[in-house]
């Protein structure tokens, strides 16, 4: 699979996240065309965390990912579709949990969230047929036919 065309970092301290404003992420429909990343202080990060980025968008759609490991201080995921399929604006949200011995989450430690945005795939206005009457109209247009033709 090919890697990502574009890639959108976010900066994330105990103090929170830059940038903060919506950051271009793709157009709607797109599908693993970008990654987001989360560059964490390293304050941030510790080996008893477990990341995951969760995803809502501007419809009130909700993802979440799976956890995923930190490497080099950053956490990063591919946009799936699933995401993009709202356009407009969304918010992926950085959070690092600890689970306790079942496996549960047992704290939320700290969670940062990026702002996104994704142009809209379809532009304009649909393409139709020219309204011409249905049944109606295609007798019409018959009846004109055998007319011309006798």
């Amino acid at each position: 699979m090919a890697d990502a065309i574009r890639t959108v970092t976010f900066k994330a301290n105990a103090s929170g996240i830059t940038p903060n404003v919506p950051q271009f992420a793709g157009i709607e429909g797109e599908h693993k065309a970008t990654r987001i990343v989360f560059e964490l202080d390293p304050v941030l990060v510790n080996t008893s965390y477990k990341y995951r980025i969760e995803f809502s968008d501007g419809n009130g759609g909700f993802d979440t990912t799976e956890f995923i490991q930190a490497s080099e201080n950053t956490v990063s995921t591919l946009v799936p579709n699933l995401w993009t399929h709202a356009g407009g604006t969304g918010e992926a949200r950085l959070s690092a949990v600890i689970l306790d011995d079942e496996q549960n989450e047992e704290q939320v430690v700290y969670t940062v969230k990026g702002r996104l945005y994704f142009q809209n795939g379809m532009d304009g206005d649909p393409i139709s047929v020219p309204d011409e009457g249905g049944l109606s109209g295609l007798v019409e247009r018959a009846n004109e036919s055998i007319d011309a033709a006798n």
